[in-house]
């Protein structure tokens, strides 16, 4: 059984296109911090860190993100 939702995916997706959690909550049309709390949710259910997130600078992924975000553009 997968652990996460689609819509997971799909804000862990915008996150990575969009560089950042508020251009994303943006497009998404989701406030900011529902989105954080959706990715972290995300990464505690996978037990990964898919991004480094500091204040004031673009997300970067992980080691571990870069093959999940390949998955997860395919679902």
């Amino acid at each position: 059984m997968i652990p996460y939702t689609f819509r997971q995916l799909q804000y862990f997706v915008a996150i990575v296109d969009h560089g950042g959690l508020s251009e994303a909550a943006r497009v998404l049309n989701i406030s900011q911090p529902a989105l954080s709390a959706a990715l972290t949710q995300l990464e505690v259910l996978l037990e990964l860190r898919l991004l480094d997130r500091q204040p004031g600078r673009p997300v970067r992924l992980t080691r571990q993100g870069h093959p999940f975000l390949v998955e997860a553009r395919v679902l």
